[in-house]
């Protein structure tokens, strides 16, 4: 597939994780380790995405068995039903990989794709490739507290029905979001969520979020209604969030995408190129490798 991983010495790989740990941050508990942070949240504890150990340089002669085991402890005390790494480019020692595979925890690699626009070929600028224009205004933004985010909700609400999750994960998870969202606005960071309503539907058709932070910006979060699919809202709102990012300034855009999955591709389409790769091990308590296979959050 031709995953390039990069060093931490290289200058976007090492932004994009500092702006990935303030994302998975915003409006849960850091527990701060020797090597390591832990990531938490009670709103909702079974979501991976917001419970998982991350920033893991260990110290020279760690063990990475105990230290994983560490971590499972810590992760039982907080009563979850799991344990995930998230392993980057910074991550120390690489035998850490083959310690999580011999203790049971299932990869699952994922892609950071920098904008570089359609001319991306030797370009020096992320932003090259785009020309600007007027945004779409049937396409807007809002704070938490803003009438739209009833809308957000039950988009939220429909994309993680979409992976056959019960009610209650679906709320909790939804929760979250809003929580997350309130913490940002509320230490005065810029994450903003975009909706596209599709001809004179009045509601919401999709949604898109976009994160700041020190001029990089993350695209996060995309979803189209099922029946407002195959007309290109998706991408629309994709290039929406890269020109909003770079009317504010940015100079580095920035999305996650599965190493596996056909988004990846379209990404490529839009002048998206891959940088790096994050590798997500998880393990769930008394489950096995081929029932942890799928797990995305």
């Amino acid at each position: 597939m031709g995953v390039k991983v990069l060093n931490v010495r290289d200058e976007p790989a090492n932004r994009i994780c500092e702006v990935e740990d303030e994302y998975a941050f915003l409006g849960c508990n850091a527990l701060r380790g020797d090597g390591y942070t832990a990531v938490l949240s009670d709103i909702c504890p079974d979501m991976r995405d917001s419970n998982h150990v991350r920033q893991i340089n260990l110290p020279r002669g760690a063990d990475p068995e105990g230290f994983i085991s560490r971590a499972e402890e810590l992760f039982r005390s907080k009563g979850r039903e799991h344990c995930r790494f998230d392993l980057d480019c910074r991550t120390r020692p690489q035998c850490l990989y083959t310690a999580l595979r011999k203790s049971g925890y299932v990869p699952h690699p994922t892609v950071v794709q920098v904008y570089r626009g359609h001319d991306a070929e030797g370009a020096g600028g992320v932003f090259s490739g785009l020309s600007g224009g007027e945004r779409d205004d049937r396409q807007s933004d809002f704070h938490p507290s803003a009438s739209g985010s009833e809308e957000w909700r039950n988009l939220m609400r429909e994309h993680y029905a979409g992976y056959g999750q019960c009610g209650a994960f679906v709320e909790r998870a939804v929760d979250l979001a809003i929580h997350r969202l309130a913490a940002a606005w509320g230490e005065g960071r810029d994450y903003r969520v975009f909706l596209a309503f599709a001809g004179d539907d009045s509601d919401a058709s999709g949604v898109c979020e976009i994160f700041r932070h020190k001029g990089v910006a993350k695209i996060e979060r995309l979803y189209v209604r099922k029946n407002s699919r195959m007309q290109g809202i998706g991408s629309s709102m994709i290039m929406h969030a890269v020109d909003y990012a770079l009317r504010a300034g940015d100079d580095l855009a920035y999305l996650v995408a599965d190493s596996l999955d056909w988004p990846r591709r379209m990404y490529r389409k839009l002048g998206f190129e891959d940088l790096m790769e994050i590798v997500e091990w998880t393990r769930i308590w008394g489950g096995s490798a081929d029932d942890e296979g799928y797990v995305t959050w």
